[in-house]
C-alpha cells in the first residue's frame, strides 16, 4: 500500500511582545516564509497524520489547547487545559476544563481533522467545532 510523502514541518520562532518577552510563537516555513503569525503562546512537535500532512498541539495567547496542520490552520479549535505531543502511534493525550483526560488521534477514518477516542464510559463532550467529531474519554471506576 503506497503512502504519501510528509510534509516538512515548519518551525516555532519566538517573537517578542510588546514588552519585549518573548511570549508568542510564529511558524516558519524551511525557506523562510511565514506561515502563521506570532499568535502562539506555545507550539509542540509536528507528527505525521497518516495522510501527507502534519499536525502538533498549540495553545492560543490564552492558554487555550488544540492543534494545528504543517499550514498553521486549526484542526481543532484551541479549546481545551491541555494537549500533549503526538506519540508514535498517532495519539495525544489531552486533558478538558473539567479536568478528565483523553486521547486525540490522528487517522479517524471518516474525518480529514484529528479525532478525540471515546473512553470505556464513552461520555461525550460537546466539541467547539461541531464538525470534528471529537469526544472525550473518562477512566472507568476503580474498583
Amino acid at each position: 500500500m503506497p503512502t504519501s510523502p510528509t510534509a516538512i514541518p515548519p518551525y516555532a520562532v519566538p517573537c517578542p511582545g510588546p514588552d519585549g518577552s518573548a511570549g508568542r510563537y510564529a511558524l516558519v516555513s524551511g525557506d523562510g516564509r511565514l506561515v502563521r503569525a506570532p499568535d502562539l503562546s506555545a507550539v509542540g512537535p509536528f507528527h505525521p497524520d497518516g495522510r501527507g500532512g502534519l499536525v502538533a498541539p498549540a495553545a492560543d495567547p490564552h492558554g487555550r489547547w488544540g492543534h494545528l496542520d504543517q499550514h498553521g490552520a486549526w484542526l481543532a479549535e484551541p479549546a481545551l487545559r491541555r494537549t500533549e505531543a503526538f506519540d508514535d502511534s498517532g495519539l495525544s493525550r489531552f486533558r478538558a476544563d473539567d479536568g478528565r483526560w483523553g486521547y486525540a488521534g490522528t487517522a479517524h477514518p471518516s474525518s480529514r481533522r484529528p479525532w478525540r477516542r471515546p473512553g470505556s464510559s464513552g461520555t461525550a463532550w460537546p466539541p467547539p467545532a461541531p464538525r470534528t467529531g471529537w469526544a472525550i474519554s473518562t477512566p472507568p471506576a476503580a474498583s
